[in-house]
């Protein structure tokens, strides 16, 4: 297996984890059943959050990308995503924690997103870059459509099965 390949398999799976926030899409009419104290417009952003936290990420992430190991940034995002994403399902602490654990996934999608935009540029030889960034854009939407279908499974199950996605 070529070293391009090799990359290509590591970053396509950091990719498919970039539309994590999108998991929870179709449990929104059951939060707010199960919060009725809540208004509409505070779940609906349990969505926003984690496009907000990816922005600012963003921002600190320029601002850092040259001080912290690829590998660190690599290894933090699905971390972010896997215990902002998990942690309601096990943990009853209100609306107050899923719209931290909103944030922290969205933390986790902003390293992502733009991590892998960086290995790319450092790991895929010139002459494959431009393929490769047209098949992360792919993979964007395959995570994407993975995201809503498999929480729409889950869902029926109830909003918090939802968070396992």
């Amino acid at each position: 297996m070529s070293k391009d390949t090799r990359a290509k398999i590591g970053i396509f799976s950091l990719t498919l984890l970039s539309m994590a926030a999108l998991g929870i899409t179709p449990s929104i009419a059951l939060i707010m059943q199960a919060f009725p104290q809540s208004s509409a417009t505070e779940v609906q952003q349990l969505t926003a959050i984690p496009n907000l936290m990816a922005i600012i990420v963003a921002v600190i992430f320029s601002l850092i990308a040259n001080k912290v190991p690829r590998k660190v940034v690599a290894v933090c995002g699905p971390l972010c995503i896997g215990v902002g994403g998990l942690l309601p399902t096990f943990v009853n602490g209100g609306m107050g924690l899923l719209l931290a654990c909103s944030g922290v996934v969205g933390m986790g999608v902003g390293l992502i997103s733009n991590i892998t935009q960086v290995l790319i540029t450092e790991l895929i030889s010139p002459e494959k870059r431009q393929a490769t960034m047209a098949q992360n854009v792919i993979f964007v939407n395959v995570g994407a459509i993975f995201m809503t279908m498999v929480g729409g499974m889950l869902a029926a199950g109830g909003w918090r099965q939802n968070y396992l996605v």
